[in-house]
């Protein structure tokens, strides 16, 4: 219930944001308890009482859940695809993934994990495992998210390997919905200047 709960009311802010003129996509963890067959239905049913469009709405799925029941996990997503709902594999690397089921969905996001990118500057590992995951979800025709950004220098590695979108405190705290819409158009006006 309180997985269903939060998909509605992200839903209603992110609608809510594109009616201020801030079209963006929210994204909502999803709990392995929630992927069940009827779960499509309530996102399909979330959607329609928001008003959002499936597009804007990304689930967002750990790498682990995906992969422990891979049949079941597999027919969710394509129907998540069907909707129009895009599905995030979210930390990426932590689990124990294999490359030819990570092919097999339809995912069109990969979320790489805080413990590599906190890391890319000092070990040349983290730096290796990040370059290469950016690498790989490009030729999945994935879009990568970093997450866990803090530095001006981790952020210019993720420029330097073509990373595609970045999350962290470098930006931003958490804050409430209300909040969010000042903060945005602020955050949007110092990148454009």
């Amino acid at each position: 219930p309180l997985g269903e709960r939060v998909l509605r009311r992200s839903g209603v802010a992110a609608k809510g944001w594109a009616d201020a003129g801030l079209p963006l996509t929210v994204s909502v963890n999803v709990a392995p308890v929630q992927l069940a067959p009827e779960f499509v239905d309530v996102v399909v049913d979330a959607l329609a009482e928001s008003g959002l469009a499936p597009e804007r709405l990304e689930l967002e799925i750990t790498e682990r859940t995906i992969l422990e029941r891979t049949d079941r996990h597999r027919a969710l997503l394509e129907r998540f695809e069907e909707v129009g709902v895009l599905v995030t594999v979210d930390d990426f690397g932590t689990g124990y993934s294999s490359l030819s089921y990570l092919a097999s969905f339809p995912i069109h996001v990969i979320k790489i994990d805080r413990s590599f990118v906190s890391k890319v500057c000092e070990q040349e590992t983290s730096a290796a495992i990040t370059g290469a995951v950016i690498a790989l979800g490009h030729a999945l025709g994935a879009t990568i998210v970093a997450e866990g950004v803090e530095t001006e220098a981790q952020l210019a590695f993720l420029r330097t390997h073509a990373c595609d979108e970045v999350q962290g405190f470098f930006f931003g705290r958490p804050m409430r919905p209300s909040d969010f819409v000042g903060w945005a158009r602020e955050f949007a006006g110092s990148q454009l200047g």
